[in-house]
C-alpha cells in the first residue's frame, strides 16, 4: 500500500542465429569496427571479442540494448532490450497496448536492420 510506481517499462529478449560459419564475437567486432579501431589503438593490441551494451533514447524514452555473444554456441547472438518509462503514471489499458506494440515493433525492425546481410 505504501509503494508508488516511479517507472514502467517493457523487456524483449531474442535469440539471432547468425549465417553458418559467422562467429558472433566476429560478427560485432564488425559492426562497431569503426568505433572500434580507437579502443585497440588505446589498449595496444587486437579486440578479439566484446559484449555491447547501448543507451540511447527514443522519443525521450530511454532504451538499452545488450547484444552479446552466446557463450556456448558462438554462432548465436543474445539480446535484450529494456524500454523504461520514467513516470509515476500508468497509461490507461488501450495505450499501454498500444505502446507495447510500438515497442515490439521497433524493437523487430531494429533487429532487422542489425542483422541484415550484406
Amino acid at each position: 500500500e505504501n509503494a508508488k510506481l516511479i517507472a514502467y517499462g517493457f523487456n524483449f529478449f531474442a535469440e539471432a542465429e547468425l549465417a553458418e560459419g559467422e562467429n558472433a564475437n566476429t560478427f560485432l567486432l564488425d559492426q562497431f569496427e569503426p568505433a572500434l579501431r580507437n579502443v585497440e589503438r588505446q589498449l595496444g593490441g587486437q579486440l578479439s571479442g566484446i559484449a555491447t551494451r547501448l543507451d540511447y533514447a527514443v522519443n525521450g524514452i530511454a532504451h538499452q540494448l545488450n547484444l552479446q555473444p552466446n557463450p556456448i554456441v558462438g554462432t548465436t547472438m543474445d539480446i535484450s532490450l529494456n524500454i523504461h518509462h520514467e513516470t509515476g503514471v500508468m497509461p490507461e489499458e488501450a495505450n499501454l497496448i498500444t505502446s507495447y506494440i510500438q515497442c515490439r515493433d521497433r524493437f523487430l525492425a531494429t533487429m532487422d536492420r542489425l542483422f541484415e546481410r550484406h
